[in-house]
């Protein structure tokens, strides 16, 4: 169970890594924020309590995954119109990095916290 942390680490870097080369992002930067994320995944992966594998396991994360992205689509929605607009007004490709980069933390931490079993409950239950 605990080597379950290299998917959304492996996940993130590739993506990140593949919109650098797309917006031509120099690489020491791309570097410096590429492990600033990974050290925020692996901290919260290692202070994550993760129970014991059950049968039924891989299912359950897929399901608690899609419930994290119902829950938060408010968030990606703003980020996509917020975005859309800075590119129609023109924006620096490294600012668009860092966005894209705070978006891709933040579903990678929701995946993270998906495969670790956490609980994910609305405010009204």
């Amino acid at each position: 169970m605990r080597k379950l942390v290299f998917i959304p680490v492996g996940i993130y870097c590739l993506l990140l890594v593949l919109v650098s080369i797309l917006l031509k992002v120099q690489e020491s930067k791309m570097m410096i924020v590429l492990l600033s994320g990974v050290a925020m995944l692996v901290t919260i992966w290692v202070l994550m309590k993760v129970p014991d594998k059950r049968e039924d396991w891989f299912s359950q994360s897929i399901k608690r995954f899609k419930q994290f992205v119902m829950l938060t689509a408010w968030f990606q929605i703003a980020i996509v119109i917020y975005l859309g607009v800075r590119i129609y007004q023109g924006l620096d490709p490294e600012i668009l990095f860092f966005y894209l980069h705070v978006f891709l933390l933040f579903e990678c931490i929701g995946l993270l916290l998906c495969l670790g079993q956490m609980e994910l409950r609305k405010k009204n239950q």
